[in-house]
């Protein structure tokens, strides 16, 4: 569960929306890699701001196409 991983309980019903909107294995594999960063104080933004840059690349590749 993302919320467990990043120990952001509070959040959960954010990260169920995010995996039913697809790309659970790549939000999972994020998730583990931020989770074993030991200087991150607040994992769940820190996940946040990795997946809201990840997907402006990727529309950004999208429309340069």
């Amino acid at each position: 569960d993302l919320a467990e991983e990043l120990g952001d309980l509070k959040n959960k019903s954010l990260y169920i929306k995010l995996v039913k909107q697809g790309g659970a294995e790549k939000l999972l594999r994020l998730a583990k890699e931020i989770s074993e960063r030991n200087g991150v104080k607040n994992k769940g933004a820190y996940f946040m701001s990795i997946l809201t840059k990840v997907q402006n690349d990727a529309k950004i590749r999208k429309n340069a196409k």
